[in-house]
């Protein structure tokens, strides 16, 4: 699964908005916001920190050497 994939799930989780909200306050088109849902298209990871910050919220990610 794409990591795309994995956080635009998580936020629809998070903000819990349905498709129509989440289009309404992203900007992105009802159509857009579905084939994301439906792992048709996905999301660039510039277009997923744009689009949480837009919801104000903040995507993190950390970077963690393995352990030998």
């Amino acid at each position: 699964m794409e990591i795309q994939f994995e956080i635009f799930l998580k936020l629809l989780e998070v903000v819990n908005f349905n498709q129509a909200e989440l289009s309404r306050r992203t900007g992105k088109p009802v159509e857009r916001i579905k084939e994301w849902k439906n792992g048709k298209h996905l999301p660039s990871f510039r277009q997923l920190v744009a689009k949480t910050e837009k919801l104000g919220y903040n995507l993190n990610v950390e970077l963690v050497k393995n352990r030998e």
